[in-house]
């Protein structure tokens, strides 16, 4: 069949596809809501201090990277723990949008559900476990860092003994 085929049918049988026309705007008048969903928002902002690092730049201290963490991997898990979420961490994470702003240094968090105290709850959830997250990962930054000057100090201190020790054997300072 070739498209003028198609246009012969519909000429003969228009007042079909008129009465298919007019039933389906009845019907979408009647299913459809007669108010819009409400839907409420939060918001909040982080600002992280660009010091945050005690030597060198933090991955913390990236809005892009804070954001990332916000809405993938351990926040949304741990927020879904904290909040008893029976669904998945990741839907309740597309629930909140992160937008990072890296010239102002700041992430701001929005959240939506169907009522303002969720919203808020959710949004608060969500900006704590971020900030603790960034915690433990400094923390366990610097107890990393400590730990190696720690070992430096070790093999330093056991070579100055060990240097101690010839100098001692040679004859030198201290002996008499």
């Amino acid at each position: 069949m070739d498209p003028a085929d198609y246009l012969k049918i519909l000429q003969r049988h228009w007042k079909v596809a008129v009465a298919l026309v007019v039933v389906l705007m009845v019907a979408v008048f009647f299913v459809s809501p007669k108010q819009p969903a409400t839907v409420y928002e939060a918001d909040t902002t982080l600002l992280r201090d660009q010091s945050s690092g005690d030597s060198g730049a933090s991955s913390a201290d990236n809005p892009a990277v804070v954001a990332l963490w916000a809405t993938a991997g351990d926040v949304p898990q741990r927020v879904a723990e904290k909040l008893a979420y029976e669904g998945s961490p990741d839907e309740l994470a597309s629930r909140v949008v992160v937008t990072p702003n890296v010239e102002l240094g700041t992430v701001e968090l929005t959240a939506t559900a169907k009522n303002a105290d969720e919203a808020v709850l959710l949004v608060n959830a969500f900006a704590d476990e971020v900030l603790l997250f960034i915690d433990e990962r400094d923390a366990q930054r610097r107890a990393e860092e400590a730990q190696e000057v720690e070992e430096r100090s070790t093999d330093l201190s056991a070579r100055l003994e060990a240097v101690g020790q010839e100098i001692a054997a040679a004859g030198g300072e201290g002996s008499a």
